[in-house]
């Protein structure tokens, strides 16, 4: 289902290229589906090796962790939810 719909949106809109990220990324039945119907569709599809394809959570615990060791605030528990807002923590 997640490789129909992607493929519908990238027809819907234009798009030439698909990139496959996060923990379900590892899934080496989605890795070789996707693969081979972007190339069906002459969609070029961008997967990182397993070895970066780790769970959203431990990133966001690395995240918290750089966030702790340079005494950054946590945000309120009221925060809104902008999936658009930057960071603002340099990690480098």
């Amino acid at each position: 289902m997640l490789v129909t719909k992607t493929l519908r949106a990238c027809r819907d809109h234009g798009v030439d290229t698909v990139v496959i990220g996060g923990g379900f990324s590892a899934n080496s039945q989605l890795r070789e589906l996707a693969v081979e119907r972007c190339a069906a569709e002459g969609i070029t599809v961008r997967i990182p090796p397993i070895r970066y394809c780790t769970d959203n959570g431990a990133m966001i615990a690395a995240l918290g962790s750089a966030a702790l060791a340079r005494d950054v605030s946590p945000s309120d528990l009221g925060i809104g939810v902008d999936s658009a807002m930057p960071l603002g923590i340099p990690i480098a």
